[in-house]
């Protein structure tokens, strides 16, 4: 999963077109520890780290991030359901960036990402404030509309102890 990963990763900065270092910088992770990630080196990818990338760009796509699902960002998820709606529009024919919810993204995904990480100034603080409550109302209403259409079980969990050890633990049905 880790090397799938790292491909996911370096594909949306290359779509982004932001450098490894300037990445690892906005998502506040140490430049060598993102090297060896993306390298190979590093086999681990912790939920902190997923956070950091998620708050620095929270339109990447957490899901298609980790495991390959769905489109690589959630503006793209949003515009494919509203198409499955009945617009009679396909995510080609909206080229204008007034037509996206959200300032800063175009209808070819991500345009200007400083627009959506960096407000300009304090008067635009608060409208940048609001546009980031109501992404994260929207990304958690679809997190939960996506769970409730999938409803996923633990299957089992394993504990590793500092001792070489561990144990298993399956839940019952």
């Amino acid at each position: 999963m880790e090397e799938k990963f790292a491909t996911r990763l370096k594909l949306f900065m290359e779509s982004i077109n932001v450098p490894s270092g300037q990445f690892a910088d906005m998502c506040d992770i140490p430049r060598p520890s993102f090297s060896q990630l993306l390298t190979g080196r590093n086999q681990k990818v912790s939920d902190v780290l997923i956070r950091k990338i998620h708050l620095a760009y929270p339109e990447l796509s957490v899901s298609w991030l980790m495991f390959g699902e769905g489109p690589m960002l959630t503006s793209q998820l949003r515009k494919e359901e509203n198409n499955d709606k009945g617009s009679g529009k396909s995510p080609d024919e909206s080229s204008n960036p007034k037509d996206s919810p959200i300032e800063g993204i175009n209808s070819s995904g991500y345009s200007n990402v400083n627009a959506l990480t960096h407000p300009q100034n304090s008067s635009n603080n608060n409208i940048y404030q609001q546009l980031e409550e109501n992404k994260k109302i929207l990304e958690l209403q679809l997190q939960i509309e996506k769970m409730q259409k999938n409803p996923r079980r633990v299957a089992q969990i394993t504990v590793y102890y500092d001792d070489s050890t561990f144990e298993t633990f399956i839940p019952s049905k």
